[in-house]
């Protein structure tokens, strides 16, 4: 991560959706501040990048961002991995690949 002043600063990821990322980071952040993200999916070796505004901060050093500029490719691979992670708990005996396409969801 790194932020508007150009620090860099070392997070764990501890939640991802399509929308944002929840990060634990003992870096001390600014509510609002936009950062840039760079990370890599369990599995991937390829980096996404993106810039994300931090929306919530809890005292414990967890902080949320909702993601403000990806790219299509970039988000297309996060879409397709996290589709994949669902389709693995649903249906644990089916291989899933990284191409697979969810059409609708179960509720």
């Amino acid at each position: 991560m790194v932020d508007s002043s150009y620090r860099r600063f070392v997070a764990q990821a501890s939640n991802i959706s399509q929308t944002g990322i929840a990060l634990e980071c003992l870096a001390p952040l600014i509510a609002r501040q936009i950062v840039q993200l760079e990370f890599t999916l369990p599995g991937d070796q390829d980096k996404l990048s993106c810039k994300a505004q931090i929306i919530w901060m809890a005292g414990n050093g967890k902080t949320g961002l909702t993601f403000t500029d990806m790219s299509s490719s970039h988000r297309e691979r996060l879409t397709e991995w996290i589709e994949s992670q669902f389709l693995r708990k649903m249906h644990p005996a089916t291989p899933v690949t990284t191409s697979a396409r969810l059409t609708h969801a179960i509720v």
